[in-house]
């Protein structure tokens, strides 16, 4: 959606053009109605994209693909799991940060969680478009499937534990990321390997 404009703007035009060598549909809409699509109190600077919520991956799925890409060794792979983050604006933020970081995806459970909003999708800035997302329904048996796969599981504590700059990470690693509050549950930091 692109708001109508009373003089040509390049930005605009490129982006117009782009959107077509895509065989994307450009709507060009008056102010009001791209208001109304995002929201009373959104900025939008003119432009607006309508996209479908993120595609969600079955974790067998997920670490089949995975070892396909990476069929001799998963070292180095990593992956983030959240455990309780209920703040869209963090969950937005930790996808933005696990995709620029080049993590391979991120598992988040179906319950106790925050969804994937429009506001985890404009806080991580594009982020959520290309890192896999993994629906998982039962967090310690996700924990299980991903130490058979090879993966060693660091939970991120700031009361105790090694520092990370002294532990080997350098193997399949899946980082669990707990609640704002009250960090990992207890069944959850008792299946971890490291703290």
């Amino acid at each position: 959606y692109l708001v109508t404009l009373d003089h040509p703007d390049r930005k605009v035009e490129r982006i117009k053009q782009l959107a077509k060598s895509q065989r994307i549909p450009v709507v060009v809409c008056d102010r009001r109605r791209l208001d109304a699509l995002v929201g009373p109190s959104q900025l939008h600077q003119g432009v607006a994209a309508q996209i479908s919520a993120a595609e969600f991956w079955e974790l067998s799925d997920f670490l089949t693909e995975l070892k396909k890409a990476s069929p001799d060794s998963l070292d180095g792979s990593v992956v983030a799991i959240v455990d309780g983050i209920e703040d869209p604006h963090n969950l937005g933020a930790i996808i933005r940060v696990a995709e620029s970081a080049g993590l391979k995806g991120l598992l988040l459970p179906s319950r106790r969680a925050a969804g994937l909003t429009g506001i985890v999708a404009k806080t991580s800035a594009g982020a959520l478009a290309s890192l896999p997302i993994v629906r998982i329904h039962n967090l310690v048996q996700a924990l299980e499937e991903l130490k058979e796969s090879g993966f060693w599981i660091a939970g991120l504590d700031s009361n105790q534990g090694d520092l990370y700059t002294k532990t080997d990470l350098v193997r399949p690693l899946a980082l669990v990321v707990g609640s704002e509050g009250t960090g990992m549950s207890r069944l959850v930091k008792e299946n971890c390997d490291m703290l």
